[in-house]
């Protein structure tokens, strides 16, 4: 017996439990994050192809199908996935096939609906509202392209609940197969040019739609309803006009700019973001899927103890965030000059600048999940209101004059608003024990690390990297350091502070 009780009370310490908690973590955010990664990096070894067989403009074309499929994904969503994350270990598990079925089966109508309706609208708006693009035959593999990714929403929202690693990394592997040999195979062998990318997205996204379909029939019964499907649509359908107002400002900014500057700038931009969805697509949906499993085990029951382990694991979710900013910093300018296209050398300028407009908006999840916690998604309306206003009064005045500089101006005005009226709305519904000061020296070391890095600027581009590197594996090992002994005392002074 007096052998066991110092296990046992060591077991039950608060530094053993977050040591546990972070080792389960790390292993599972590393299968989601490299996988991913690799899935994206698939994209990126096709750049110097592809900017061989695409001008500026034709990325300008992409952005305008991107804003299409924005609002393809508001309709066809219908915020489902939300439903699945917030109630799946809620939800009796004698009924859990049957409500991811039935939520499936409603994802799939409104999305293939949704997307029937803007391929019979679109002939008729375009002209209007995309006077720049052509109609045909753009536009339409677009939106059959963005109806097939969004198939994908409900299989991957389950996956990530499930916390199925290792069937998420099969998928990346099945995707970074495919879009790289449908690329080549399009883009470079058949020299289609933007209509070969378009094929090869679409090709991609019909075989990753199957493949969402197969992981559904396994681990659900589709049917038109289910004892669940009520509640879960209560809980998403109120979230729509939030969306809806998130949705016009995250497209705001490129309609604006695609009225007052050419196809080419448009371009620039939408490339400035391919290259910062590194960090806001493949790294953070990547943590996402380790992260929110993680958050609503431990918050189930709204105890102390449980809140200080999230919110102390969550600054070590964070630190990637920061290196990823850090290295399109540090290496956006080797990453060009490589290329050798110097239509393309004005974004080695501006993706440092997108960096932390993408750091700055994954911190809303981190941060901001108090009325999501809180079953309170009609209050996310009020925050999104606060965007679009931020974004349509700056975008309005600071586009005009400046263009892309006050494009980027107004998104870190937006971003930051936004994240500030979010964090008072959450707060007051769902308080949690944020570790800011974590968050702040994070912040301040990549600043300074970043100036470090723009200020090496060699003709050799190798050189740069080699130089850039131990800088940015120095900033990751003192981040960590940093982290590692934070959370200790802090569960600690938590725990003395309860008794």
């Amino acid at each position: 017996m007096t052998s066991e009780a110092p296990r046992d009370e060591a077991a039950q310490r608060p530094g053993s439990v977050l040591q546990r908690v972070l080792g389960g973590e790390l292993k599972d955010a590393l299968v989601f994050t490299g996988t991913n990664l690799l899935r994206n990096l698939g994209g990126f070894l096709l750049v110097p192809l592809y900017w061989r067989r695409l001008q500026p403009a034709d990325y300008g074309i992409l952005a305008v199908i991107g804003i299409v499929g924005a609002f393809q994904a508001l309709l066809g969503s219908l915020a489902i996935e939300l439903a699945v994350t917030r109630f799946y270990y809620v939800w009796p598990e004698a009924e859990r096939a049957d409500n991811l079925g039935a939520l499936w089966v409603w994802n799939w109508m409104a999305t293939v609906c949704s997307g029937a309706l803007f391929l019979l609208a679109m002939p008729h708006l375009s002209p209007l509202l995309f006077p720049q693009v052509p109609y045909q035959p753009y536009l339409p593999l677009g939106i059959a392209s963005n109806i097939l990714s969004g198939l994908f929403t409900v299989p991957a929202s389950t996956i990530r609940i499930r916390r199925l690693p290792w069937l998420f990394a099969t998928y990346n592997l099945t995707s970074f197969t495919l879009s790289t040999g449908l690329g080549i195979w399009f883009v470079v062998v058949r020299d289609e040019k933007l209509v070969g990318f378009l094929h090869s997205s679409l090709c991609a996204n019909g075989a990753m739609a199957v493949f969402g379909a197969a992981v559904m029939l396994a681990c659900a019964r589709p049917r038109l309803w289910s004892p669940g499907l009520w509640p879960a649509l209560r809980f998403c359908l109120p979230s729509l006009p939030s969306n809806l107002l998130t949705t016009c400002s995250s497209v705001f900014d490129r309609a604006l700019l695609n009225y007052f500057a050419s196809l080419h700038t448009l371009g620039l931009y939408a490339l400035c973001q391919r290259f910062a969805e590194l960090i806001t697509g493949a790294l953070h949906a990547s943590l996402k899927m380790a992260y929110t499993p993680f958050m609503l085990k431990h918050l189930k029951h709204d105890d102390p103890q449980g809140k200080a382990i999230v919110t102390s694991v969550t600054s070590f979710y964070l630190l990637p965030y920061f290196i990823a900013a850090l290295g399109l910093v540090y290496f956006i300018r080797p990453f060009v000059l490589l290329i050798g296209r110097a239509d393309y050398y004005p974004i080695v300028e501006w993706v440092p600048w997108f960096a932390g407009i993408a750091v700055l908006t994954c911190l809303l999840f981190y941060y901001t999940n108090g009325m999501f916690l809180a079953n309170r998604t009609e209050l996310m309306t009020i925050p999104a209101l606060c965007q679009l206003t931020l974004l349509l009064g700056s975008c309005a005045v600071l586009i005009p004059r400046f263009q892309l500089p006050g494009l980027i101006a107004s998104q870190y005005v937006t971003a930051g608003g936004y994240f500030a009226v979010s964090l008072y709305f959450s707060e007051r519904v769902y308080p949690l024990p944020h570790r800011f000061a974590q968050l702040i020296a994070m912040a301040a070391g990549a600043l300074v690390f970043g100036a470090l890095g723009i200020l090496i600027r060699l003709s050799n581009p190798y050189l740069e990297v080699a130089l850039k590197l131990p800088l940015l594996g120095a900033y990751a090992a003192l981040g960590y350091l940093y982290l590692k002994r934070q959370p200790l005392r802090t569960l600690t002074h938590d725990r003395d502070a309860a008794v």
